[in-house]
């Protein structure tokens, strides 16, 4: 297994235990690649700068647009593999 899909197998693990119905990496990972759709970044449903004065809109923005955007990436190559 390469690297990206070890760091994709990684993030799928976090994001698996945060649903609903908690379930493996490997379980998301099958259902998601039998997708036809490629993995794409959801908009925020709030603007980056709702949580100041507690959490800047910079970090939030960075957060979402670096950060969260690299996950989707992981995901997208691990699939195409």
């Amino acid at each position: 297994m390469s690297s990206a899909a070890k760091v994709a197998m990684r993030s799928l693990d976090v994001l698996a235990s945060t649903v609903a119905k908690p379930c493996s990496a490997r379980t998301m990972l099958s259902t998601l690649s039998a997708s036809p759709l490629k993995p794409t970044l959801p908009d925020m449903p709030f603007k980056y700068n709702a949580l100041e004065p507690y959490i800047s809109g910079e970090i939030m923005e960075i957060h979402h647009t670096k950060h969260h955007q690299t996950y989707v990436n992981n995901l997208a190559a691990a699939l195409e593999q």
